[in-house]
């Protein structure tokens, strides 16, 4: 049942992130501006709540967290077409709605992020070569992640000076 609710939110946020933006031009008539506005809201909001989503995944229990998601971002979309049948509808609406949805997608992605991914990854491995063999293997991942850093060619990131570059 997780796959298929994954799969079906997933389909539509694709659709949400075709269907907005042509609703803000084609129902708007929204400028160049208003679109990178439109954009920026959806994005940034993300950005943002991506920073805490995934404390928040960590600590609650993700089912709730995935309902309450689905269900408030459905509740912000379908504002739109009531707002334009009462002929409400405005580029900060849209705005707004971005914004707020947004939270609501990052949300959700980190709930699945944690969920699918390591279900997968875990439990396939967990079943073909046994749970203690698995957390070997992650341990080992982990052990070669910061041999990877300790001997990395790199060591810090140099400043050039602006005298050394060359237009």
């Amino acid at each position: 049942r997780l796959w298929s609710a994954a799969t079906i939110s997933t389909f539509g946020s694709l659709v949400t992130r075709t269907a907005l933006p042509f609703t803000a031009v084609l129902v708007l008539n929204a400028t160049p501006f208003q679109m990178g506005l439109l954009a920026a809201a959806d994005l940034g909001s993300q950005l943002l709540m991506g920073l805490v989503a995934g404390v928040w995944v960590d600590r609650l229990r993700r089912r709730p967290i995935l309902i309450v998601a689905d269900l408030g971002r459905a509740a912000l979309l379908a504002t739109i077409p009531l707002a334009a049948f009462f002929s409400r509808l405005s580029m900060t609406h849209l705005y707004v709605v971005a914004f707020l949805a947004g939270i609501h997608a990052s949300i959700r992605f980190s709930v699945l992020g944690a969920m699918l991914a390591g279900a997968l990854i875990g439990g396939t491995l967990g079943e073909t070569i046994g749970l203690r063999s698995t957390l070997a293997v992650a341990a080992c991942g982990v052990l070669l992640s910061s041999l990877w850093l300790v001997f990395s060619p790199v060591r810090t990131l140099r400043r050039v000076a602006p005298s050394s570059v060359q237009p």
